[in-house]
């Protein structure tokens, strides 16, 4: 009862913004007194503040507490402005929004990682740390100016906020302060680094070399922490016209809900709504009553149901903490690969890359999900050996899921549904138990083909026992063996090309889902995004690819440049290895390019039982097999 009246009654949203930094400056002067008093840093380096025991232990937990705390005040603003994506009067793309939240969590990560690795600890990843920070802080300041500059309307008229013309000129300079000042403590603190030759980093003198860049490194980062901060805080008015509603608490054993603020009326009423909509639909789309006439923009073309109930999310700890270091290893194999590991293991881990992505592409994508091309035992048996390199499944499970994304695309059957929201789609699907959906429509996909062959069958069985041979134990061995390479700069630089690669494919389920043109089909989500298609070697193309999905070009144009997997199965059909190459006619492209109500084909690719026999007539098959 008295949290509820507490929260309720009391503390209102706006005080958020202002704990966020009360609580970073406060804990800082704690530090800093703590380490003049050990004299374990002095004046003007003052950000060498908490490097040592044991103000660094305390200094750890504030930076820990005050990073929660900054993420909860850039959700809050990511929901404020969510409220409004569908007004006319503000034009705001809500892929802005998105942006923001994104460059918010990375900026609350990098203060953690500040605050773990101290510069006396691990100083390559605290430098990671630190510039995740001032990068991604820098990046969500000059993204919330954009908002701010849509929303300027809005709060002209509105008299219960005293928001005034001066608010936008303070935001735009502050974010030109913090885009100008960031580059310069980058830069001369790299500077800075270059010329240290002294023993401790925290007690940086003169004689020590670089002293002079290091002062100006440390008041521009400084000077643009307090830029941070006076941002934040100017946020507070918006706040002001935001108010908690209710926190909910479920009784499993007795099924009840416990509501903080309890609205019935509101309640009933919506769900009066709820029952009234059509059964496909799992939520409202501006339609308040039945009477109400409703004007459809899009098409639901999905052949079966598909938005379930509510489904309890289940995280799956075990992967939340492998990906978390995954990605911390990968991001020191980068700095290693700019200061210690020799060109030579960069260079081999350009090259595993280039081998992995394309026992995805071409071989889990487009050879076995799709069967959009034939192939001979020896590429079966390279492209196996790529694919398990890349570490992302046996194929037989791979091509699974990947059937049942196209089948049951941007629905609850959709392993990495799009419409969750970017994180999801990109890794988020990995961190949890796969939703009920996904499973029981696994079941029902055709498998007999892939399971016929051995080269596969030879694969899923002994996958565990092949895929650290494979993916790690010789990619680290080549370098050592070869050229001398040191164990941990082989080892992190190989995790960097195995996260670089599952990151390209996350992105096909991401970004290639959410940002870019639909030429081809604008009644489905997967777009044409010429980003994802360099670093997914040609998988960007998405709304052709789900428009024609037995296509094994993934495009209509398979310009080489764009599209290496493309290039690679040709060469493969002028050796023979590749045959029965399958494409879209150019007359049945101009055909669906203007056709603008049916929507995508529900096809995982070549020979699905909802595939018309006018697309296999008249689709073109290359390279035929000679008999």
């Amino acid at each position: 009862m008295f949290l509820k009246n507490f929260f309720f009654n009391h503390f209102k949203l706006h005080y958020w913004p202002i704990l966020t930094c009360v609580w970073f400056l406060v804990g800082f002067l704690i530090t800093f007194v703590i380490s003049m008093l050990e004299n374990h840093v002095h004046v003007p380096f003052v950000s060498d503040t908490g490097t040592t025991p044991p103000e660094s232990c305390i200094f750890g937990q504030i930076l820990n507490i005050g990073a929660v705390l900054l993420l909860v005040t850039i959700y809050v603003r990511f929901r404020q402005v969510k409220m409004f994506e569908n007004d006319d009067e503000i034009k705001l793309n809500s892929k802005w929004n998105i942006l923001g939240l994104i460059n918010g969590i990375l900026t609350g990560a990098g203060i953690s990682i500040v605050g773990n690795f101290q510069e006396t600890a691990i100083l390559s990843v605290h430098m990671v740390g630190a510039c995740i920070t001032f990068a991604c802080g820098t990046t969500y300041i000059c993204i919330q100016t954009i908002i701010f500059y849509h929303f300027r309307h809005i709060y002209a008229k509105n008299p219960e906020c005293k928001i005034t013309p001066k608010e936008l000129y303070l935001r735009i300079f502050l974010a030109v302060c913090c885009s100008i000042l960031v580059w310069v403590a980058g830069l001369f603190m790299l500077l800075a680094m270059l010329e240290f030759k002294g023993d401790n980093i925290a007690c940086w003198k003169e004689e020590d070399g670089g002293f002079t860049f290091k002062v100006v490194a440390t008041f521009a980062e400084w000077a643009l922490v307090f830029c941070f901060m006076i941002y934040i805080l100017s946020i507070t008015k918006e706040y002001k016209l935001l108010e908690f509603e209710s926190i909910r608490f479920k009784n499993k054993l007795s099924n009840t809900t416990t509501v903080s603020k309890n609205k019935t009326d509101e309640n009933s009423t919506k769900n009066t709504n709820t029952e009234k909509m059509a059964p496909n639909i799992s939520a409202p789309t501006g339609v308040l009553l039945e009477t109400d006439e409703e004007v459809t923009t899009t098409i639901q073309h999905i052949p079966e149901a598909k938005q379930t109930d509510k489904y309890e999310l289940r995280l799956v700890w075990r992967n939340i903490i492998l990906f978390a270091y995954l990605h911390a290893f990968a991001l020191y194999g980068l700095y290693l690969m700019f200061t210690s590991a020799k060109i030579l293991t960069s260079v081999w881990g350009f090259i595993l890359y280039q081998m992995g992505g394309l026992g995805i592409t071409a071989g889990a994508h487009r050879l076995w999900a799709h069967r959009s091309y034939k192939a001979k035992w020896p590429l079966r048996l390279l492209l196996t050996f790529f694919n398990t390199l890349a570490f992302q499944d046996a194929v037989v499970d791979w091509a699974r899921d990947h059937r049942v994304h196209h089948k049951y695309s941007e629905t609850d059957a959709d392993p990495h549904n799009a419409t969750r929201g970017f994180f999801f789609a990109h890794i988020g699907w990995l961190l949890c138990r796969k939703h009920p959906e996904v499973r029981q429509k696994g079941k029902g996909i055709d498998l007999s083909d892939l399971y016929q062959d051995p080269i596969l069958r030879y694969q899923k069985k002994f996958y565990l026992l092949f895929m650290p041979v494979v993916c790690f134990l010789i990619p680290t061995s080549i370098p050592m063996y070869f050229w001398n390479e040191t164990f941990v700069n082989a080892f992190c630089v190989n995790l960097f090309r195995y996260t670089f690669t599952l990151n390209a494919t996350w992105l096909v389920n991401s970004a290639a889902h959410i940002f870019g043109g639909k030429p081809y089909d604008r009644f489905i989500n997967p777009a044409e995004n010429i980003s994802v298609a360099i670093l997914a070697m040609g998988e960007g193309w998405h709304n052709y690819h789900h428009t024609f999905p037995w296509d094994y070009k993934t495009s209509e144009l398979g310009k080489y440049s764009t599209n290496f997997t493309t290039a690679f199965i040709d060469f493969m059909a002028r050796i023979g290895w590749a045959y029965e190459l399958k494409t879209v006619p150019r007359e049945l492209i101009k055909k669906r390019v203007l056709r603008t109500g049916d929507g995508s084909h529900e096809l995982w690719g070549w020979g699905d039982k909802d595939q018309s026999s006018e697309e296999q007539q008249d689709a073109l098959i290359t390279h035929k097999k000679a008999i």
